[in-house]
């Protein structure tokens, strides 16, 4: 096409050749491939609206009505529990843009901010000297990794902070600069967005420990050095303290990522395996082969932090997107290192009509969103489902909802006056150990008496999908009827004993 590789020395920062024209021709493929991934964001845009979704937006509510929660007053099996609701600022900023634009707006947000993660990650990789070819390479199959991750919730924003600490860190290691501390803010503000900052604080003290340890090789003075490295390595945990929450932060990060029976009993928090994430271990594989074989063109933080995040993915499914992102920032210039970029004649009025047209793609794909009504958003949630619960309830003001975490908080934000009355819902981690175990027994339908997890609760929302077993359990009791019944949600009322 006309299309050259360039020095990989060329970077976005390059002096000579400032404008934006020059910028997309030097990043021909950079760009193509952001906009492709933006496209097909855009197309599978509609699977954002899951549970995580309807948490987010209920407690962005309840913090722009209520202000902070500190008890909980929403579910029966965590009534009157400590609630510490780190991802405040995150869930107020997302309910902000729904209540603002709808579905059309908070999807426009999602895919903004994370197709903006990588496009931050790749502005890092060729700052760093990676060529366009080999950042777009890694772009592709990062994006692929990354992508499942996208559901409506805190943890998007969290990507651009994570683009952002990074970008700074990968930096510094190449050459030590003040620049650096500009991550502590940043931290800082992702300690009211996402638990994820607990990942950020220790990339900063791993570039903390290099600089010590390089230090230290190099003998350079104390006085010289000892302060900053002091300062990376402990400051950062400091800043995830940076809330109005303060110092019940650390029991709640200790209830979510030191708790076995969450990471045995919810998927999204089991181990990482090859059958079902195989492009993630193609990208830890292949990452740490690239990481040895062309070991000179990384930092040693650069391959350290690459290992950090990888070993993250593998504790936990929903972990696999900050190798993604840290892939796509690290990786190409390891590419480089043993598949050259050739210098070659360069078409670059070409070059820049590509990269516009592909600009021109990622535009109308935007646009598109717009188009669709809350309807087309919420078809897997139908509102009749809700009105069957709701005049149920009302109804009978002391019978109690046992629905699942797909629904309890949908139901919950589509009428607030069943709080108090839903079993539980996403917040796994407010839940004893004995509660949750007797959730997933229901939901495996596995075990002795699996069923009694819903003893007392007078109406159930399932999902036939999932709960077939369940459903046809409970319709075979005498006094069972059913309310709504769809593709999507059972609703069944039964006589409570």
């Amino acid at each position: 096409m006309g299309i050259a590789a360039e020095n990989p020395a060329v970077s976005l920062a390059e002096p000579t050749r400032t404008g934006l024209s020059a910028k997309l021709e030097r990043n021909v493929f950079s760009v193509s491939v952001l906009a492709v991934c933006f496209v097909v964001h855009v197309i599978v845009v509609r699977g954002l609206v899951q549970y995580d979704a309807w948490y987010t937006l209920l407690g962005g509510r309840i913090v722009s009505r209520s202000g902070l929660p500190h008890r909980d007053t929403l579910t029966v099996m965590t009534l009157g529990r400590t609630w510490v609701d780190q991802q405040w600022l995150a869930h107020l900023g997302l309910y902000g843009l729904w209540a603002a634009g709808g579905w059309p707006l908070a999807a426009t947000a999602v895919v903004l901010m994370f197709t903006g993660a990588y496009a931050v990650c790749a502005v890092t990789a060729r700052a760093l000297g990676a060529s366009d070819r080999a950042t777009a390479l890694v772009l592709a199959l990062a994006f692929v990794v990354g992508l499942p991750n996208t559901i409506f919730r805190a943890q998007i924003p969290a990507y651009v902070l994570f683009a952002a600490v990074l970008g700074l860190a990968l930096a510094d290691a190449r050459r030590a600069s003040r620049r650096v501390y500009l991550v502590f803010p940043v931290l800082c503000l992702w300690a009211n967005i996402h638990g994820s900052v607990v990942l950020g604080a220790g990339l900063v003290s791993l570039l903390g420990l290099t600089y010590l340890a390089s230090s230290l090789r190099a003998r350079r003075p104390a006085r010289a050095w000892a302060p900053r490295a002091l300062v990376l390595v402990l400051l950062p945990w400091l800043c995830t303290l940076a809330s109005p929450y303060g110092l019940a932060l650390p029991g709640y990060y200790r209830s979510v990522l030191d708790n076995p029976t969450l990471s045995n009993s919810i998927s999204e928090w089991a181990p990482s395996t090859v059958r079902a994430e195989p492009f993630f271990f193609a990208l830890l594989l292949g990452g740490l082969v690239l990481g040895v074989a062309a070991r000179r063109r990384l930092t040693t933080f650069g391959l350290l932090a690459f290992a950090a995040c990888g070993l993250a993915g593998l504790l936990a499914v929903r972990n696999e997107v900050w190798l993604a992102l840290a892939s796509a920032a690290i990786l190409p210039a390891a590419v480089d290192g043993i598949w050259a970029p050739s210098a070659a004649p360069r078409r670059a009025a070409v070059n820049v009509v590509l990269a516009m047209v592909a600009l021109a793609a990622a535009a109308i794909a935007l646009v598109s969103v717009s188009l669709h009504g809350r309807g087309w958003f919420e078809r897997d949630y139908p509102q009749g489902a809700v009105t069957a619960v709701a005049a149920a309830a009302r109804s009978r003001p002391s019978t109690r909802i046992f629905a699942d975490e797909r629904y309890a908080d949908w139901l919950l934000f589509e009428d607030p006056s069943l709080a108090g009355r839903v079993a539980y819902d996403v917040r796994f981690e407010l839940l004893p150990a004995s509660a949750l175990k007797k959730i997933v027994a229901f939901r495996t339908e596995h075990g002795l008496n699996w069923q009694r997890a819903a003893d007392g609760y007078g109406l159930l929302v399932l999902d036939p999908s999932s709960d077939t077993g369940a459903i046809a359990y409970f319709e075979g009791k005498a006094g069972t009827k059913v309310l709504f019944r769809d593709k999507q949600v059972v609703v069944l009322r039964r006589r409570v004993v």
